[in-house]
């Protein structure tokens, strides 16, 4: 058996059908996606254009596994989807070759991390990743249900102090370059910015808060997106959308670090979650779920969403790379 990698293009992306075809038939129950991926052509189409990339393991000459990723030039940041193979056996080392074949073609110039969250039994690979220089970031998803009448119970039960010296306010564009400096402030230190740069610019906050308002990670809850004015000026967010017309998620919530130990998360946490399920009741949404993702070492954050009725349903590993 003789192994080697190369990267995949558009033009003979025809080669590796069966194998991503594998993978989507396995994105939701093996790798724990939320949704299925896109499909074969439109994959296709997407390398071609330069959206998507992807490299290939060959056995001999016959496909043998594949390594997704995309690149986010505003952060110099490879997003790496997803590494897939038709078959477990040496699994850790056709993964091991595609890692360090992404990291030798990679020109540090140009790229300065590599972001890898492990959905799923990708996770298994944690600890062989960190004999490559990736380290390891645990993620914690919180889900609401609301049919689980223990978590609306919860919900309604609690009682979350209201903040008398600042003003409550549902999103509005006329905020956005304010927003921009406070997520800035909000996240530059958090473990979010060790895998996810933007944090650490205004330039990526701002594609942050773009993809959230303009509907590119999901439709945008306008009505269930609050923040917290302290003489006109934000210092407290909490941002909704819709995953699908089921699925609501939190993206962002945070507020300036002279507000933390407030209350200001429980409170606009209450306010959006308050929302959704009103809207649900009046039949404007047929919301299922909310969910949300928080660092497994932020307890206050961890104990935020308990407080309100969430429920931790599964924790992964964010591993990153830096060159």
């Amino acid at each position: 058996m003789a192994y080697s990698v190369y990267k995949l293009s558009g033009k003979n992306s025809h080669k590796i059908k069966q194998i991503y075809e594998d993978f989507e038939s396995k994105a939701i129950d093996v790798y724990g996606f939320e949704f299925y991926p896109i499909d074969f052509d439109t994959f296709s189409a997407a390398l071609s254009q330069g959206l998507l990339n992807a490299l290939v393991l060959y056995d001999d000459d016959i496909p043998e596994s594949i390594l997704i990723y995309s690149i986010s030039e505003i952060d110099e940041t490879i997003e790496l989807n997803v590494i897939h193979s038709l078959s477990f056996e040496n699994l850790v080392e056709k993964n091991n070759l595609l890692i360090k074949a992404l990291i030798n073609f990679t020109d540090p110039k140009e790229i300065v991390l590599i972001s890898y969250p492990m959905l799923g039994e990708q996770s298994e690979y944690a600890k062989y990743i960190t004999k490559l220089g990736f380290k390891l970031v645990s993620q914690s998803i919180f889900r609401f249900n609301l049919d689980d009448t223990t978590s609306l119970k919860i919900f309604k039960n609690k009682h979350v102090k209201t903040p008398s010296d600042l003003k409550l306010v549902r999103w509005s564009e006329k905020y956005y370059e304010s927003a921009v400096v406070l997520i800035h402030k909000a996240f530059k230190d958090t473990t979010d910015a060790l895998y996810d740069r933007r944090f650490l610019s205004l330039s990526g906050c701002r594609d942050v808060l773009e993809k959230i308002t303009k509907d590119i990670y999901g439709n945008m809850l306008r009505d269930a997106s609050f923040l917290l004015l302290d003489n006109e000026c934000p210092v407290a967010f909490c941002f909704a959308n819709l995953s699908s017309p089921q699925i609501a998620n939190i993206p962002l919530i945070g507020c300036r670090e002279e507000f933390t130990s407030k209350g200001l998360g429980s409170f606009l946490l209450k306010q959006s979650v308050g929302t959704i399920i009103e809207k649900v009741v009046e039949g404007k949404l047929s919301v299922v779920e909310i969910n949300a993702t928080t660092a497994s070492e932020n307890n206050a954050s961890m104990r935020m969403y308990r407080s309100l009725g969430f429920k931790e349903d599964v924790s992964y590993i964010h591993s990153f790379y830096e060159f």
